[in-house]
């Protein structure tokens, strides 16, 4: 081969090679810097204690993070991901991550993988039966840092963060008793559930982590815009494509590089010289009891102490079972056997959830929770049915008498407080109850006397008159209306009248016209002329030939005069009837001249 051809190409490949060795020996080299230095950016003055508080990067300038011990320290061998992580971890927002979980939030960053090792076994199990990768046992530690009582500012609860109506749609129970968003184990199987359908969704696992926390509807509209805009990404990078886009909401354009970091780090933790200290797993046994059990019984027959308890069953609220069905209560290891037998060995009183009381005459709800010892709210909740005085001086009392269900102190002891044991809905109002088998009223005292027995009687009386609003002199009138309504007479009955009266109103139209006349002047009248007292004779003399069957006589009137009909005692002259008028004389005696 000739020379000059032989010359250049070693010479490209002298400067190749030395071009490799010093790439190489900047990646080995942890003390090296590049020419050109980062922009210096603040560190946080304070550890950072959960997911949400990270600092996020800079959206306008590239990102500058803090360093990581060894930022270029090749992958440990032997350790494989079921996530595409090593396609995205040059990302600037990945890179970010990682030399802040590696960096000044180190020591929180292994405080989560500490309290997590408790669940890793259990997780990765549930998430491997359900064909998904093990490798998302990392998106809690994004949510809430495997805390099973984390609460968002959004009322987001739990481990895996499920707000109130998803966690519905998945299966699990959230009410006023139970939130299974607090159970590790009840929780990772809504999880499982929730991200095989947005896989499904969406045909990639960091699209569908995105959806997981921004919501389906929102990452769908962004790749409907991805779409539009002629963008032919395809797979998980299409997540990053949206985030150049800026289709998504910030939170949810950090959410999966916070992903993807964490997974890098957490299976090569040698690599950045970060190590976690060893943690117990999750490991209990379960017995069945019936509904109202309180836990404080529970936790006596087996031998447990109450945090033991409730740290294996954060999704009890109220300190007891719920009242409508048989539920699996969680105990240490090896505690289960002869649990039956100890638990019912125990004292009624220890097995008992509530401890009956009575309301009394005019008593507040306030009063009444004051002299119980128990807060307003729970006492409330407890009982949704207490009656109240709606009306009058005493409105908003209680009514007395009624029986009270009163939780015990042990209860209440093992019971979450309102504010952290929220229903989830975000108003903070307490539900009512289910239907609980009403308590038994204590027995009734022997008999204090006749006259004691009746002032008793008479004092309900009177609270249930003032309950309902009614007063004495309500009830002495409604008792003559009703005396005045059976005495009534109906002779003749109301209807035979009113088609009387229809059928005789054009007959009598003079004579009760004369009438009115007279009431309106009672004074005595002038003698009227001839010519008037003809034509009531005639008028009245036409009325008088018509046949008396075509219509039965009405029912007379103060006014009207009744003629004299021997054959009907009914038709008999009001004893209240006036003396007849002068005009009316004057048409009886123009009548009989004639």
């Amino acid at each position: 081969m000739p020379p000059s051809q032989d010359a250049p190409l070693t010479r490209r490949a002298h400067a190749a090679l030395l071009s490799a060795t010093l790439a190489l020996l900047g990646a080995c080299s942890p003390g090296l810097r590049p020419a050109t230095a980062p922009t210096p950016v603040a560190r946080p003055d304070v550890p950072v204690e959960t997911p949400s508080d990270l600092p996020a990067p800079a959206a306008s300038a590239p990102l500058a993070v803090p360093e990581a011990p060894r930022p270029h320290a090749p992958h440990l061998a032997g350790v494989t991901f079921d996530l595409d992580v090593h396609a995205f971890e040059d990302e600037e927002r990945v890179q970010h991550y990682v030399r802040l979980f590696t960096g000044s939030a180190r020591g929180t960053f292994t405080g989560w993988l500490a309290r997590g090792a408790r669940y890793e076994p259990m997780i990765r199990a549930k998430l491997r039966a359900g064909g998904l990768p093990e490798d998302l046992i990392y998106l809690p530690l994004v949510e809430s840092g495997y805390d099973a009582n984390a609460v968002s500012r959004v009322s987001a609860v739990g481990m895996w963060q499920f707000m109130a109506p998803t966690a519905r749609d998945v299966g699990l129970r959230v009410d006023w008793w139970l939130d299974e968003r607090r159970d590790p184990v009840r929780a990772t199987d809504g999880a499982v559930k929730m991200l095989k359908w947005l896989k499904k969704e969406f045909g990639s696992y960091f699209v569908a982590a995105a959806a997981y926390n921004g919501g389906p509807t929102r990452v769908s509209r962004g790749l409907a815009q991805l779409t539009a805009s002629s963008d032919s990404t395809l797979g998980d990078a299409r997540f990053f494509a949206m985030v150049d886009a800026d289709y998504l909401r910030p939170e949810t354009k950090n959410y999966v590089p916070q992903l993807i970091a964490a997974a890098l780090v957490a299976k090569e933790l040698p690599r950045y010289n970060l190590s976690v200290r060893a943690q117990p797993a999750f490991a209990y046994d379960s017995v069945t009891v019936a509904p109202l059990t309180p836990l404080a019984a529970v936790a006596r027959a087996a031998s447990a102490s109450r945090a033991q308890l409730l740290d294996l069953n954060p999704q009890f609220l109220r300190g007891l079972t719920p009242p409508d069905a048989r539920v699996q209560v969680r105990l240490p290891v090896g505690s289960a056997v002869g649990f039956a037998a100890r638990y019912a060995k125990l004292d009624a009183s220890t097995r008992r959830a509530f401890k009956q009381a009575t309301t009394k005459k005019r008593e507040t709800l306030e009063g009444l929770a004051e002299r119980q010892g128990v807060p307003l709210a729970l006492l409330t909740a407890y009982n949704p049915s207490l009656n109240t005085v709606q009306k009058g001086k005493w409105k908003g009392r209680l009514i007395s008498g009624q029986a009270v269900r009163v939780p015990t102190a042990a209860v209440l002891e093992y019971a979450r407080p309102a504010a952290d044991a929220d229903d989830g809905s975000g108003a903070g109002a307490l539900p009512a109850l289910a239907p609980i088998e009403a308590p038994r009223v204590a027995e009734r005292a022997p008999a204090r006397g006749e006259k004691a027995e009746k002032a008793e009687r008479s004092e309900k009386d009177e609270t249930t008159r003032v309950a309902t609003g009614e007063t004495e002199r309500d009830a002495k009138a409604a008792k003559e209306t009703k005396a005045a309504k059976e005495t009534k007479d109906v002779t003749p009955s109301k209807v035979a009248a009113r088609e009387v009266a229809k059928t005789r109103a054009k007959d009598d139209v003079a004579m009760l016209a004369l009438t009115t006349v007279a009431r309106e002047k009672p004074a005595k009248p002038a003698k009227p002329t001839k010519s008037v007292a003809k034509k009531a004779a005639v008028k009245t003399e036409k009325a008088a030939a018509k046949p008396a069957a075509k219509a039965k006589p009405a029912a007379k009137t103060k006014a009207e005069p009744t003629p004299k009909k021997p054959e009907k005692k009914a038709d008999a002259k009001p004893k209240d009837a006036k003396p007849k008028s002068a005009k009316q004389k004057a048409a009886k005696s123009g009548k009989s001249e004639r």
